[in-house]
């Protein structure tokens, strides 16, 4: 079985708690990595278990090298021990080594019972729901995050490698991106893939679609030449994050995206010693040098962050596009639209040159409910600066694309057709963007009366929008939130949520059910 059916088999059989993956950490995180483990772990400790409750721990044995793992895997048993957590609730789930990992149970655990250790099959299986597996995005794109790792897109499992170690270009090559590439021309599954295969089964257009869509001429041309190993490092299209620069606290954020987190994640945590700013690259201007050779055959640029509208590299791309009159590249922005300026250089001028600029503002809710999920935005100046945008740029492309959480799921329909009807934005003009991660924060934690309320709230709204042309596609959209939140029952996780809420409510002094007084219903 692969690791879904798994994971599937131990929920039917057993009452599973929650379900842990642990892997992908790199060894200097581990001690801040660990203590983060214990804390979660510790939320679903109870004095006593009932028999045919679980833990479920998904370990790759393939991460380290076999001294690195050993240590790795000795670290985790000891964790078990420290949180009084019999092996009898322990599965573990890998995906090579079973017996390995037994015998470091009988050798390093001091509880003489052995846990539960299955292996998975990590050749993902067909699912006949998707006809495709292939991606254009490990042929033409890279994605550069400010943390240093560099992955095929941002939704992406593996990391291909850091930005301040290694130079793009042996990145674009290197053992994991040929076997990726490989894996999708076989039109076989990649496990590096899971996010936009699992969005799919709901309904969800993927990003693998999307791009698919959008370069349909070179798949069909990278499936013509069937090749793994690329002669030339071309990319034509960029997802540029240069640092964590950002102005705000989304809840559902951390530091790493973020630099304004950087006060709340020490008072969270106390030990935490990562600067407040953190940049992509070998060098102060390491990426900028490594991307200025692309610029004269890119199609694409997409813009995230941190918060792209207050970075300098930002200006610098668009001012050498200007100089080269790259009219015509396509650039798409992640933004949270509350600064338009930066010093003497407001955006709009800008976008005014381009033949396409298309803004997806990261909004998830209006007045103070927006204010509370994204913190420090202040909802006047959002609504301004639309206003501003229509009468000075009406052309460009705006959007709003919101994450959709448990925090504002029961007032997206409201939010929607506020904006339509204030002439912010046309019906269509509004993605849907399924939050997976911090799964405490996914729309499946809901009871199932709060999902039922919501689901008629869905149905509702889409009934109103039914009036609108165009608006097929974000009917979809919302019929996959309905799907997503019903496939999966994880109100174990509610005490998380409500143990995290309350932290950072008390950092913040906020209170968030006098914000979004409907979420009491969960407690």
């Amino acid at each position: 079985m692969n690791i879904d059916k798994k994971i599937k088999h131990y929920q039917e059989n057993f009452k599973v708690i929650n379900t842990f993956f642990l892997s992908n950490w790199k060894v200097e995180e581990w001690n801040t990595k660990w203590r983060d483990f214990a804390r979660q772990l510790s939320t679903f400790r109870k004095e006593s278990f009932d028999t045919d409750e679980r833990i479920i721990f998904v370990v790759d044995t393939n991460k380290y090298d076999t001294l690195t793992f050993q240590n790795f895997f000795k670290k985790f048993i000891y964790t078990l021990f420290k949180m009084d957590i019999s092996n009898f609730f322990v599965v573990v789930l890998t995906n090579d080594q079973s017996t390995l990992l037994l015998e470091y149970f009988q050798k390093y655990s001091p509880d003489p019972v052995a846990p539960t250790v299955d292996q998975y099959d990590s050749t993902l299986s067909r699912d006949n729901s998707i006809a495709d597996t292939f991606c254009i995005l490990p042929w033409n794109h890279l994605m550069l995050t400010p943390y240093n790792e560099v992955k095929t897109c941002c939704v992406a499992e593996d990391v291909l490698g850091y930005s301040n170690k290694d130079t793009l270009e042996e990145i674009w090559n290197n053992n994991t991106m040929i076997e990726i590439r490989q894996s999708l021309l076989n039109d076989s599954y990649h496990p590096n893939c899971a996010g936009c295969y699992a969005l799919e089964k709901h309904g969800s257009e993927s990003i693998r679609q999307l791009q698919n869509r959008i370069f349909n001429k070179q798949v069909l041309q990278v499936k013509e030449d069937n090749v793994a190993k690329l002669d030339k490092f071309e990319m034509t299209y960029f997802d540029l994050r240069f640092s964590n620069l950002c102005n705000i606290r989304c809840r559902t954020c951390n530091h790493h995206s973020s630099s304004k987190w950087y006060q709340d994640t020490v008072k969270l945590d106390p030990s935490y010693n990562k600067p407040v700013l953190l940049k992509a690259g070998r060098t102060e201007t390491d990426i900028w040098e490594q991307l200025l050779p692309h610029l004269a055959h890119v199609e694409r640029i997409y813009f995230a962050g941190g918060e792209p509208l207050i970075m300098e590299e930002h200006y610098k791309i668009l001012d050498e596009l200007i100089n080269h009159k790259r009219f015509d590249v396509n650039i798409f922005y992640n933004t949270n639209f509350t600064q338009i300026k930066l010093k003497d250089r407001t955006v709009f001028d800008y976008w005014k040159n381009f033949t396409s600029v298309s803004v997806g503002a990261s909004l998830d809710a209006s007045g103070i409910r927006g204010e509370y999920i994204r913190k420090d935005i202040d909802w006047n100046i959002i609504t301004y600066n639309r206003r501003l945008m229509l009468d000075t740029c009406p052309d460009t492309h705006f959007k709003i694309s919101a994450a959709v959480s448990i925090l504002n799921v029961w007032h997206l329909p409201d939010f929607h057709r506020e904006w339509v009807e204030l002439g912010y934005i046309c019906p269509q003009d509004f993605s849907i963007n399924l939050l997976q991660h911090p799964s405490y924060y996914a729309i499946n934690i809901a009871t199932a009366d709060y999902k039922k309320t919501v689901q008629e709230k869905i149905l509702t709204h889409c009934n109103w929008l039914s009036q609108y042309a165009n608006t097929e596609k974000i009917q979809k959209e919302y019929m996959s939130v309905i799907n997503f939140m019903f496939a999966e029952d994880n109100t174990h996780k509610l005490k998380e949520f409500w143990a995290e809420t309350n932290k950072l409510d008390a950092i913040r002094k906020e209170n968030i059910l006098e914000v979004i007084p409907e979420l009491q219903a969960l407690k």
